[in-house]
């Protein structure tokens, strides 16, 4: 390629032009020097004026003028591996198709919570979202929202509850947490206000403070307690209210004192009473005094220097061994029979014809028994009754007067199941109404009685009853009658209801409660007075 530069603009001694042209001064000509050339931006740099391209391996270069453009045309193609061209190897999700077409396979690519769409595009997969995780295989993941948490766009919170709630686990055992209103969580003593305050409430007796509770006070001088003879809430009693018989209460020191026992005089005249009694010794008393702490108790000890007995004039005593009696067997019917034994007499009868009496060997020291029986019909009663030689059979007489008697004893054997009854009745009125006695019935209670009889009007004690032989006594003294069951006291002593007024006679009666032959057995009877009214 060459220029001419005008002669107008060559001075003298000619020109020269830098770059990539340059002109002869001398023959006033000029060139082009050339292109530099170099590879990917580095290395060597050439210059030529000219460039000759080179079709190297699988490479094809067309070379054309486009005068049109004023320019030339290079068209370099490749000709795909032929003729010794390189090769390429497809690796782990790469796809090389037959026109040398490299291209990505999603699906071989995917790992753990990474998917292939169906369109070889990677996407997040739903595997992906884990414990708490929603979403994935072409969704977003996102927080789920579990039982009491609302997810927003950007944070996770607990779920709004109603006013005065709680969350709270009441199932008894591991469970998620519910909301209940507050005022259920106040159990029994217990109340809920709001801004979910618990407190505890204030009963009968009880003051709640700030931080404590406590017992509400009381008067001065009294105590809490129940005193309405059933379960109810404990109020406030005065001390002074405790104070029973002989007690009294002492305000100033607070306590209770003892005024003492009541002393009188059979049970009649003045009464005293002090907190200490002074024995005196009259005469031909011996009075001795201790203290028993091993029973808790003083032994006072009365002594009679002498005794004066009554004379054999004013003393009565009749005994019965039922040795010398009349009769083997008899039977019993509605009629009165005399039952003769020895030195005194007894009637006897039946409310049915077929009862039955009989005697019987006693026991050393007591010769002779005697056995009342019933019949077998339920309901069926004998009775006997003491009667003095001379007395006609079933009339029944009274012999002593109530205030004469000292000691009445019978040794009798009862059968079981059955009524029994012995003792001093009054005899012209059969229903007992006038009576001082025994009775066990198992119609009743199954126990042994001790009864005391005016007029109808009874006092009455039990305790267990005994089916073997034994020893009843009956002990009388001035206001009282006392009842000893084989030497010891049996109940309570008597002290009311006593037939004083009234002429009584021993009797004996038996009765039939189950439909078999029911019995008593008499070995002694008994019967001492120490005066005879007249």
């Amino acid at each position: 390629m060459a220029f001419k530069i005008p002669d107008s603009l060559a001075g003298s001694g000619g020109l020269s032009v830098d770059g990539d042209v340059q002109i002869d001064a001398f023959d006033n000509t000029s060139r082009w020097i050339g292109v530099y050339v170099r590879k990917n931006s580095t290395g060597t740099v050439v210059r030529q004026p000219r460039l000759n391209l080179i079709e190297g391996s699988n490479v094809t270069i067309t070379v054309s003028e486009d005068t049109v453009d004023g320019e030339v045309d290079i068209t370099i193609a490749s000709s795909g591996g032929g003729g010794g061209g390189p090769t390429y190897t497809a690796g782990d999700g790469i796809d090389i198709d037959g026109s040398d077409i490299i291209s990505v396979v999603v699906g071989d690519l995917v790992g753990a919570g990474i998917e292939d769409d169906g369109s070889n595009n990677f996407r997040i997969s739903a595997a992906a979202a884990g414990a708490g995780l929603t979403g994935g295989g072409g969704s977003a993941l996102a927080v789920g929202a579990g039982t009491g948490i609302t997810v927003n766009a950007n944070d996770v919170q607990i779920s709004p509850i109603a006013a005065e709630s709680f969350f709270i686990n009441g199932t008894g055992s591991s469970a998620v947490p519910t909301a209940i209103a507050g005022s259920t969580v106040a159990g029994a003593g217990l109340t809920y206000s709001s801004g979910g305050i618990l407190a505890v409430g204030n009963g009968a007796g009880i003051t709640i403070n700030a931080n404590d509770v406590q017992l509400s006070t009381i008067a001065d001088d009294t105590f809490m307690a129940n005193v309405t003879g059933s379960p109810a809430v404990a109020t406030g009693k005065s001390f002074s209210s405790l104070a029973g018989l002989n007690l009294s209460y002492d305000a100033t020191n607070h306590e209770l004192d003892w005024d003492g026992v009541d002393i009188r005089k059979n049970s009649t005249g003045s009464t005293f009473t002090r907190p200490r009694i002074n024995f005196i010794e009259g005469s031909n008393i011996t009075l001795t005094v201790a203290d028993d702490s091993g029973d808790g108790e003083v032994d006072v000890t009365v002594a009679a220097a002498s005794a004066t007995f009554p004379t054999a004039a004013s003393l009565l005593r009749i005994v019965e061994d039922f040795t010398d009696i009349g009769l083997t067997t008899s039977t019993l019917g509605t009629t009165a029979i005399v039952v003769p034994c020895g030195s005194t007499n007894w009637t006897a009868i039946s409310s049915t014809s077929t009862g039955a009496i009989a005697s019987a060997a006693g026991t050393s020291g007591h010769p002779g028994k005697i056995t009342v029986t019933t019949s077998a019909s339920s309901g069926d009663l004998c009775r006997l009754f003491h009667a003095q030689p001379g007395w006609q059979a079933g009339s029944r007489p009274n012999i002593i007067h109530y205030g004469d008697i000292s000691t009445v004893t019978f040794i009798a054997q009862p059968s079981t199941l059955t009524s029994i009854g012995f003792g001093l009745f009054m005899a012209d009125t059969i229903t007992l109404d006038n009576a001082v006695g025994w009775l066990f019935d198992t119609n009743t209670d199954g126990n042994l009685h001790t009864i005391t009889r005016a007029s109808s009007v009874e006092t009455n004690h039990s305790g267990t009853a005994v089916s073997t032989e034994s020893k009843y006594e009956m002990i009388f003294t001035s206001g009282q009658v006392e009842f000893k069951l084989d030497g010891a006291t049996f109940g309570t002593v008597h002290t009311t209801d006593l037939p004083t007024s009234s002429v009584l006679t021993p009797y004996i009666r038996v009765q039939s409660r189950t439909g078999l032959l029911r019995s008593i057995t008499i070995d002694l009877f008994s019967l001492v007075s120490n005066s005879l009214s007249r």
